[in-house]
Formats: structure tokens, sequence, C-alpha cells
């Protein structure tokens, strides 16, 4: 397991499984409420070819440890999720690792997160955040899911969603009263991965991938229709808070992202409570309560059995209710190609106002990120990205104003842009435009400035229509 320094950086490199698996450590400092949080941070290189997103683990350095004095631990578990992945045993966003003995690091667990993105840290692949937890915080995590463990720490060190950072030396949380004292303790509840809650615009928003309706259903099958159920939560990745509690709290409390205004706050749970007079939903806890009347329930029932959307307004001053569904494919609206998301795609709304519509023939649709949004912000600055979406939306515009109007068409454009000022671009077009015209306008857009972009590609697409469109959706 020999260890190489690279000159000019402040990173270790070790080859663990020669050709097959290596890990490279991080000497940095986190930003925190309290000040930088000095850390090694491991990341792997080598999980992802057996289909288990690659490990970053994050760990204080305690005083008087010295940034060379990095902890082998680590990378002897990573060797041993290599054999697992090998196996076929690969772990994912809510997953854990439990450990007997002596334990890990002094704890006694792993909760698996999504990564946060740290400056100078390269991720070349999907990944996985690992947090060390104690026996009392996994046992909970156990009961009644992760999201209540992981606002619980946030709260605890004021950073949102939690603290990406493992402290052998943190007390562990004091969780017997809130296990003890919650309503998830008095009640049915399940845990439905791909499942998310938050309060939205005065409305209680319950969103899932297909794939956790088919759980969601099963798990209704085994509940009597007229007894109160709770639903444990995955964190919604917009939200942009996260409500936390512990008993005690007379007022519902939330940590916020720095830049975030509390416009989407996600729960832990969502508490659905058939057979009431009225329709309506309110905080408590780390959560929502939902009550439904009996209609509503089967209404409920119908369009999650149908997997269609469904909006419940509600009585008086509560929240009214929303199920959405978010989708796990997306299909190439030019050439019918589909990519994949197991977290599902989200749809964005713009937060600073859509550009005026142009009196050009080009006409901008949307844009779809083909690169996780972890991966896509360790590589390439956000706002240069949207500027680059901007000149590439212009340049077409210029070019086809510079053409006869033509039957109307549908244009779409997959960039790859890579490490070292390398673009590669695809041109689809919808009923079709004549290869010189594509060809002219592939030498345009290759040629606009691009944004620098490191540790990887990132891959996108603009969606346009020209002379008005086909007519087509898009």
């Amino acid at each position: 397991m020999p260890s190489q320094t690279d000159p000019g950086t402040s990173r270790h490199q070790f080859d663990l499984i020669p050709g097959k698996l290596n890990a490279r450590v991080y000497l940095h400092s986190i930003t925190a409420a309290d000040g930088p949080v000095p850390c090694w941070t491991y990341v792997t290189d080598g999980l992802w070819a057996h289909g288990q997103k690659e490990l970053i683990f994050s760990l204080r350095r305690d005083e008087g440890e010295q940034p060379e004095d990095i902890p082998r631990g680590p990378l002897k578990l990573f060797t041993q999720v290599y054999r697992f992945a090998e196996g076929g045993q690969l772990v994912d966003v809510g997953g854990l690792t439990q450990f007997g003995g002596n334990g890990f690091l002094g704890r006694h667990g792993i909760a698996y997160i999504r990564p946060q993105q740290f400056a100078g840290i390269e991720i070349a692949a999907p990944s996985l955040a690992a947090v060390l937890l104690t026996e009392e915080e996994l046992e909970t995590v156990k009961a009644f899911g992760i999201t209540r463990v992981m606002a619980r720490l946030g709260k605890l060190y004021s950073y949102f969603p939690c603290p990406p950072w493992s402290d052998r030396l943190r007390p562990g949380l004091q969780l017997a009263r809130t296990n003890q004292e919650s309503i998830l303790a008095r009640t049915a509840r399940g845990k439905i991965s791909g499942m998310t809650v938050c309060l939205e615009r005065g409305q209680v928003v319950l969103r899932l991938v297909r794939k956790a309706g088919d759980e969601l259903e099963e798990l209704l099958d085994k509940t009597p229709s007229n007894v109160a159920l709770a639903l444990l939560a995955d964190l919604d990745s917009r939200a942009d808070a996260c409500l936390a509690w512990e008993p005690g709290q007379t007022q519902p409390f939330a940590i916020t992202a720095p830049s975030g205004g509390g416009s989407r706050v996600g729960g832990c749970f969502l508490f659905i409570a058939p057979g009431q007079p009225e329709n309506g939903g309110n905080v408590f806890e780390d959560g929502f309560v939902m009550m439904l009347t009996d209609e509503s329930w089967a209404a409920f029932r119908r369009a999650l059995q149908a997997r269609e959307a469904l909006s419940i307004p509600a009585s008086k001053d509560a929240h009214s209710f929303s199920l959405q569904w978010t989708e796990q494919d997306y299909v190439n609206p030019i050439n019918g190609s589909v990519h994949r998301s197991e977290e599902g795609w989200q749809k964005y709304e713009p937060t600073g106002g859509a550009r005026a519509r142009s009196d050009g023939p080009v006409e901008a649709k949307r844009a779809v990120l083909l690169t996780s949004e972890p991966e896509l912000a360790a590589r390439v600055d956000c706002e240069a990205l949207g500027l680059y979406l901007r000149t590439v939306e212009d340049a077409a515009q210029e070019y086809f104003a510079e053409l006869s109007p033509a039957a109307g068409q549908d244009l779409l454009l997959q960039f790859e842009l890579r490490p070292g000022d390398g673009v590669a671009l695809e041109i689809g077009t919808r009923p079709g435009i004549a290869q010189d015209i594509i060809q002219g306008l592939h030498e345009r857009l290759v040629a606009q400035p691009r944004p620098p972009v490191n540790h990887g590609p990132i891959q996108f697409q603009s969606i346009f229509t020209v002379w008005g469109g086909s007519g087509n959706a898009l």
C-alpha cells in the first residue's frame, strides 16, 4: 500500500489493489460556522468499474495529528468494499455499514449520503460520501431513517444539510428521548427509497420515482386502510432547508443552505392520517402530518396505482397536498436514446427570471444536464457554464438569421466539454436540416469560447426550435 505525494499538490495517492483500486487523500480544510475544520478527505478510484459508486470520506484531523499521519483504516475499508462490489454487493445513498467488536475509528457504523463538493478535490465518477455514526445514531437511522439523524447533526454544527466530515472525538447525539417521544415511535412506518417530501409555496409535496411507487403500494397493501402511516423520506436534492427536531422545541426549526431562502423545506417523514373530517397538512417535529378524508385517501391510492399526479386542496389554514412523480428515464426527443438516473430527473425553475424571448428564428426551449450535479459542480464553474449556454444560443441565433427562412425545425445540440479545451458536439434535427447547414452550424458552435473543465468531462444538451419548430412535442 505505497503512498506517493503529488508534487505541487496537497494530496497523497495509495495503490490499494494494483491496476484496480486506488485512493487519493487530500489535505485541506472545510469551512464551517465555528471556523475551518482540518481534514483528510479520501477519494477512491476503481469501485465504479463494478457498479459501486466511488467513496468520499472526510476525517477531521485531531489536535496534535500531523498532515502526514494519515489513518490507514479507511484504506482497508475501501479494499473490503471493492471485494463486496466484485461479488455484486453494492451500497448507495441511505445505506449503512455496521461494525462489530471495537468498531471502526471508534464508531459503530457508517451512513452513506450524497457527496458535497470541495474546491480542489477531484470527483471523476458517481460517488457517495461516508459519515461515521455512533451506536445510538446507527440504531436511530435503522428505526427512523437517515434524514432525521443527518438533520440533527446539521443542527448541531449549523451546517446544511449535514456536516460532511467525521469527527472521532465528537460526543454522540443524545437520541434516547427523541426516539421515545417522537410520533414515529407510536405509529406504523416504512422507509421508501426514492421518496422525498417538502413544503413548497404552502403545499406539502410528496415526490416519488417510479420504483418507489412499487414499494409504497406494497407497504400500503400490508397496512389496514384506516391506519395512520408514517413514510420515512430522503432529503430532496433541491431542498434549500431541512427540518430538524428534538424534544423540548416549541417552534419548527430548519437548517438552511447558505444561499437558501427556505423556498423548499425538506422533511424527514410524511405522516398520513386517513379518515379525517377535513384535508390539511402541517409541520410536525421534523416532518409533516397530512390529514385526509376517506374520499381523498381513496383518490391518493388510485393516483398511486395509476402513477398519476394528484393535488388535494386544504381546508381552512392548513397546507394543501400534492403527489408528484420524478421520471427516471430521460428520452432524447430527437433520436429516442434513453438516459437513466436512479434518483430521477429533476426539473429546475429559473430563479433569476426567464430570458426575454428573441424575435429571431431560434427559440430556446430548455437545457438538459447529463452529468450529475456533484460531478458538474466539481468540474466546472456553474455560472460560467450558464454563460456558455447563452453564448451557444446567441451563436445559433446569429447563424440561422443569416439563412433564408425554411420549414420549422427542432434542434438538439449535445455537448461534451473535456479538460484541456476539448469539445465534442452532436447535432440532431427534426424533420431534418440539410447537411451543409448542419456542418456550418457545427463549425460556428465549436469555435465559441468554452469554460475551463477539470477532473473529467461534462455533458449537456441545449434544445431549440428554429423557424417555429416542427410542431412535435419537445
